[in-house]
């Protein structure tokens, strides 16, 4: 069975090279449609059942043939949590987030890595390879252990050293690129025809199909909000996948007549390497590469946004916003999930925190709008973030029976809390 592809922004039939996906006509990225409309109460059904099993139970959505084999831990069903810590914090009523971190490799990449790899595995295909910031190697890594498929990793300068470790652990070859995360990307496609691999990289430019399985965020938030769409949707952008993927499954939704309205997008990034926001602000249809990019939010520290041509017309066609935010905005949002909402996100899901504080503090979010702030990867490979254990004492030590020590550990502690407030 064959599924067609298309342009996400002209939509003419796309029948070009397999090795980079790219509209000939207007430069935009590639996908594969489903055809929708407000008679197809199959795909309604779906839709209202949900799903007890992933992203799978949405399977009518997906490029993948009846007779391939999921190759699934479980992924998607990720919840929305109702932040209202954060929100009082922020003065949003209604502030959600949707919990991406809570999938089996601890991040959004495995909606993709689950499509990807079952594709993989019914071909056949016997090593697969990607280069990474950290979260979609993560989880190529994971589902290729399941399919028994031999993974190579190719990660930048700067990816932190857990993310390898937790690659290896999943038995991938881990390599160490010299490049930028763009650079080694293209390492990779240029390795197809020398070593015989498949390019896995988790976006639209390199592989289509697999992007499909993003969509299913948006339509586990259209269930879990009753099918009523947010007033905002703000998602960290790095390559720019999640933010257009989450925008086609509202637009599937809304063509199906399941919501009565597109949410406006919001793309969040980092200040030191923002070219999204950048093209946003000037009006203009692509994004450039930015020059020396530089922030802590690694998982979106790329210079090239993959489907930036795709990205913008989404927030055009939104009415959204493209914003930036510093380090040090993103890592005081960051810490504040953790203690108000004991949601560990990672630096780059941290920026769509940051981003809705900043919204709100200008006026643009009202205090009864509905927000949804996608967590895309967990921080559990950035606790050294978290822990601020560089602005703070040493944790005091009790001795055994040591009931007068305890108490002035106690008040140590007691004492932090009064300078914090």
């Amino acid at each position: 069975m064959s599924f067609p592809l298309v342009c996400t922004v002209c939509k003419r039939p796309y029948e070009g090279p397999t090795d980079l996906y790219v509209c000939p006509h207007c430069g935009a990225s590639i996908e594969s449609p489903v055809a929708v409309g407000p008679e197809r109460e199959d795909l309604k059904e779906v839709l209202r059942r949900g799903s007890s099993n992933g992203i799978w139970g949405y399977r009518p959505f997906l490029p993948v043939a009846e007779d391939v084999e999921p190759v699934t831990r479980g992924e998607g069903n990720t919840p929305l949590v109702h932040a209202r810590n954060l929100g009082a914090d922020f003065d949003l009523e209604n502030l959600y987030i949707k919990n991406e971190t809570l999938n089996p490799s601890g991040t959004y990449k495995d909606r993709f890595a689950t499509v990807a790899l079952s594709l993989e595995k019914a071909r056949g295909t016997r090593a697969v390879a990607l280069g990474s910031a950290g979260n979609a190697a993560a989880a190529v890594a994971a589902y290729s252990a399941v399919a028994g498929i031999e993974c190579f990793i190719l990660l930048p300068p700067g990816a932190v050293q857990e993310r390898a470790w937790q690659n290896m652990s999943y038995g991938a070859h881990f390599i160490r690129s010299s490049g930028t995360i763009s650079e080694t990307i293209e390492l990779v496609t240029a390795g197809q025809k020398a070593f015989g691999w498949k390019n896995v990289c988790t976006t639209m430019l390199h592989y289509p199909y697999g992007a499909e399985g993003y969509k299913t965020i948006a339509y586990e938030i259209g269930r879990d909000m009753k099918f009523k769409a947010p007033d905002f949707v703000i998602s960290p952008v790095g390559g720019g996948i999640i933010l257009s993927k989450v925008f086609r499954g509202f637009t599937e939704m809304l063509a199906l007549g399941m919501i009565d309205k597109l949410p406006r997008f919001v793309g969040a990034q980092a200040a030191g390497c923002a070219p999204l926001v950048k093209a946003f602000e000037a009006g203009e249809k692509k994004t450039d590469t930015w020059q020396d990019p530089d922030t802590i939010a690694f998982a979106i520290n790329d210079p090239v946004t993959f489907e930036g041509v795709t990205a913008l017309d989404c927030l055009y066609r939104s009415n959204g916003l493209a914003v930036a935010v510093s380090d040090e905005e993103i890592v005081d949002a960051m810490r504040q999930c953790a203690r108000r909402e004991a949601i560990l996100a990672e630096p780059a899901s941290a920026s769509s925190f940051a981003v809705a504080r900043k919204l709100r503090r200008q006026g643009i979010l009202r205090e009864q709008d509905t927000v949804v702030c996608i967590a895309t990867g967990s921080a559990l490979r950035d606790l050294r973030l978290l822990s601020d254990a560089e602005h703070r004492p040493q944790a005091p030590v009790v001795g055994i029976n040591d009931l007068e020590g305890l108490g002035r550990a106690i008040a140590f502690y007691k004492g932090l809390e009064e300078q914090d407030l």
